[in-house]
């Protein structure tokens, strides 16, 4: 009876950790309130990464503290302490949010030319709390993101979208053809000198990163 009792509190455990990550998969978080327009956006921008270099300092403070311990074993490194774990996951989520700050304003440069009410990054399907474009629904939505910019001309909202998808390695995400008429639409751009500062470079790197794909 015994083994009968374990078999079936297995199971249980088996089923439950099933319905879990089933639950986990459908969670949809409520967004954010969207930045009212692209100057408040880029403040977001701005703040996202002043935290982001906090969360970084944060890191290396932790990590020296570890290496300072009594408990400090190299051969195990820094995987005992929960402080430097825990600082890593905040460093991650706080990048993750600094890329999400850049495609908000992104939309937030398509809401002002269509003359639209500002919008969350949701409009486009994307999922708050998961992991950013490493999540693989959230990278497909990169497409309908540079599709809509590339459809009204919004050559700096492409670019952040061709940024983060770069950064975070998931180019191949994106709709080849999508992807070339935005490129090949910012390359005419340049090459008459309308990009901004900062802006050429994040071309070229797409480029490079579409050349892999």
């Amino acid at each position: 009876m015994d083994k009968r009792d374990d078999v079936r509190d297995m199971q249980r455990t088996a089923e439950q950790r099933k319905w879990d990550l089933e639950a986990a998969a459908k969670y949809r978080p409520e967004p954010p309130a969207p930045p009212a327009n692209p100057i408040q956006a880029s403040e977001r921008i701005e703040q996202r990464l002043m935290q982001f270099r906090e969360a970084l300092e944060k890191v290396g403070d932790e990590k020296q503290a570890a290496r300072d311990s009594n408990e400090w074993d190299p051969k195990r490194g820094y995987k005992p302490f929960d402080d430097v774990q825990d600082a890593v996951y905040d460093l991650q989520c706080v990048k993750t949010e600094v890329y999400e700050a850049y495609l908000e304003r992104a939309i937030a440069l398509l809401c002002q030319a269509k003359k639209e009410p500002p919008a969350s990054l949701d409009k486009f399907d994307w999922v708050y709390e998961k992991n950013g474009a490493l999540d693989e629904n959230n990278a497909r939505t990169l497409s309908f993101m540079l599709a809509a910019l590339l459809k009204s001309n919004v050559s700096s909202g492409m670019l952040l979208v061709l940024k983060v998808a770069v950064e975070c390695g998931v180019v191949n995400a994106i709709d080849t053809n999508i992807a070339k008429k935005a490129i090949a639409t910012l390359d005419d751009l340049n090459e008459m000198d309308l990009l901004d500062e900062g802006e050429p470079e994040i071309l070229d790197a797409a480029k490079v990163a579409l050349e892999d794909v």
